[in-house]
């Protein structure tokens, strides 16, 4: 009897073992080579792999996502470029005709639209502005012949934009542009904070939007540099050598300068360097040397 039933025990333990083995086999056989989230034997576990070098999109993947726009970039070496704009801003005609044009674009979240916007307002704020018509009396000699018809023209075609709030608020559309992702709108948000803030009596009335857009502007030319955008690493360089965007860093700022000088050489651009490393020890040098071979190759190299 004792030996019957300690056999019945086998057999079913026998017979659970196996059904458990056969479900572990069909699901090993089933389950994905891969599961999402998950990497594949032999590489690293770490939560947030590194992208691969060449994983920044190219130029003709960042003009299809209108972060920049045709016809205004520069292809250099690899993966850098330059943004170099014509002289005009806008179309000539009714400045809040086009405008319009522009908004579902821009509201769909297309930088390139927002920027162009940005551009729209910031031309006819200009055609109207003092500070524009004093200058132009002071250089008339340097102007074109019928400068005052060519003014006139443009204070008459922006009219309408000038009086529509939503169209005219030039900063309103930089900041949108840049959040969008527009890497022209990245630099010329980085450049000044007039042009997103306003001027010094904002600042003090408003110290914690300085330090927002301090903080914002640094992401933006970051991510601007990342895709190769040669004047965000010249902006970058300005911001570490300055210390007002950035705490002030000069091997950070001689890095950025040499990555920038590297893809675009600018008239006077290795006096510059010369300069820069004067006050600097040559540890630090090298130091700055071995940062913008990174740069390079984060930002620009296929």
């Amino acid at each position: 009897m004792h030996k019957r039933g300690r056999l019945k025990q086998r057999m079913w333990l026998a017979a659970i073992l196996g059904l458990f083995a056969a479900l572990l086999l069909t699901y090993w056989e089933l389950r994905p080579a891969h599961p999402p989230g998950s990497t594949s034997p032999g590489t690293h576990t770490s939560r947030a792999p590194a992208k691969p070098r060449n994983a920044a999109p190219s130029l003709a993947e960042l003009t299809a996502a209108h972060r920049v726009e045709a016809g205004t970039v520069v292809p250099l070496s690899g993966r850098a470029f330059l943004i170099k704009r014509p002289p005009e801003r806008r179309p000539p005609g009714d400045a809040a005709a086009f405008a319009r044009t522009l908004l579902p674009a821009s509201a769909r979240g297309d930088s390139v639209a927002s920027y162009r916007l940005y551009l729209a307002a910031a031309d006819c704020e200009a055609s109207v502005s003092p500070e524009v018509m004093r200058a132009n009396q002071r250089i008339a000699e340097w102007l074109p012949p019928n400068q005052a018809e060519l003014s006139a023209r443009a204070m008459e075609e922006c009219e309408t934009l000038l009086v529509d709030p939503e169209l005219s608020d030039r900063r309103a559309w930089l900041r949108l542009a840049a959040a969008q992702g527009s890497v022209e709108a990245a630099v010329v948000y980085a450049l000044t904070i007039d042009e997103v803030v306003g001027g010094p009596d904002e600042w003090l009335k408003h110290p914690e939007k300085v330090a927002d857009y301090k903080q914002r502007a640094l992401r933006y030319l970051e991510q601007a540099a990342a895709v190769g955008s040669v004047g965000a690493l010249w902006s970058l360089s300005d911001a570490y050598k300055g210390g007002f965007l950035a705490p002030e860093d000069p091997v950070k700022a001689l890095a950025y300068r040499i990555a920038a000088v590297q893809m675009e050489p600018a008239i006077g651009a290795q006096g510059s360097i010369e300069r820069m490393e004067k006050l600097l020890s040559p540890d630090q040098i090298s130091e700055a040397r071995r940062q913008a071979r990174l740069i390079h190759q984060q930002c620009c190299s296929l």
